[in-house]
């Protein structure tokens, strides 16, 4: 079977893992998951465990591809739309999501949505194909803004109180909590 469904995902996620700090035993989303490569690579790597989330693919299809990989006991899939995801505020330590952000994530409001999903002091990254650099910068209301400098992005939660205003401009850069590739 072949797990693909967009450029090659795992190249992808091992550029972007680089930037991220992935620990055994932690929870991870993998949004926009597809058939489940890119949860397969993260729970044998990191030895995190996954729950794989995609719309499109049905979780016995996915479920399959992880006993045959493996790691079944470290892989749960759900089918879930990106905008009403079933989980708990604060419940994963990272999300990830590799080609498919841009299907789901474009709306302003979508970044304050997602990142309640992330544990205090939490990791998000995103990798999606074409894309060179995404910076991040964290405004004193506590809501993060998306400076588009035009591959992949990862960054860390902030932790409340929000960052002082000097972090509130729209140059990209290093931002307090974030953390920008290069």
């Amino acid at each position: 079977m072949r797990l693909e469904m967009g450029p090659n995902a795992l190249w992808l996620l091992e550029d972007l893992c680089g930037e991220l700090d992935l620990r055994d035993g932690m929870r991870v989303l993998d949004l926009g998951s597809g058939r489940g490569a890119t949860s397969v690579f993260l729970a044998r790597e990191f030895g995190v465990d996954v729950v794989a989330v995609d719309l499109w693919v049905a979780p016995q299809e996915a479920t399959a591809v992880f006993a045959d990989a493996g790691v079944a006991g470290s892989v749960r899939a759900v089918q879930a739309e990106a905008h009403a995801l079933p989980f708990p505020a604060g419940y994963f330590d990272a999300i990830v999501s590799v080609d498919a952000f841009e299907y789901f994530g474009t709306a302003d409001s979508y970044l304050a949505y997602i990142t309640q999903f992330l544990k205090p002091g939490g990791q998000l990254g995103v990798a999606t194909p074409a894309m060179t650099r995404e910076g991040w910068v964290w405004s004193p209301t506590g809501r993060p803004r998306v400076s588009r400098d035009s591959s992949s992005w990862s960054g860390s939660t902030p932790t409340l109180p929000a960052a002082p205003s000097t972090t509130s401009r729209t140059t990209t850069g290093r931002s307090p909590g974030f953390r920008q590739r290069g």
